[in-house]
């Protein structure tokens, strides 16, 4: 209960820090660094950072839980923690950032070279040239 509190906390700050900056590029009419760190905070809490607090609050628990000398996880809790750290599990889940970093990189050099690049050549050309 207290940790779906402090979430919820946790990301209603980071959405007064976003208004906070909107405010700021109203005023002065520029983007700061101020702004394009909360950006990025944002975006990290609302994608990735999810997952990591979910195993930050399982490591707490546990923590938590080994003091007191209770249980505090779940069954399915400790299951999630045993899976995190199978080494099938880990190759899986970087193949899949590999694959997608490498698509979201092909993505934009492929727009750069739409948009900037020199079109005597074609795409695969700058993608397989290394000099």
């Amino acid at each position: 209960m207290f940790s779906r509190l402090f979430l919820f906390i946790f990301f209603n700050s980071f959405g007064l820090e976003a208004l906070l900056a909107w405010v700021v590029y109203l005023q002065t009419g520029e983007i700061s660094t101020f702004q394009i760190v909360i950006l990025i905070f944002i975006v990290y809490a609302c994608t990735f950072g999810i997952s990591d607090f979910k195993r930050l609050d399982r490591y707490i628990k546990l923590k938590i839980g080994k003091w007191r000398g209770i249980e505090l996880l779940t069954d399915e809790e400790k299951q999630k923690m045993v899976q995190a750290k199978d080494p099938e599990v880990i190759a899986r889940r970087n193949r899949r950032w590999w694959y997608t970093h490498i698509f979201i990189f092909l993505i934009v050099h492929y727009i750069f070279w739409i948009k900037f690049g020199n079109h005597q050549h074609d795409f695969v050309y700058y993608l397989t040239d290394l000099s």
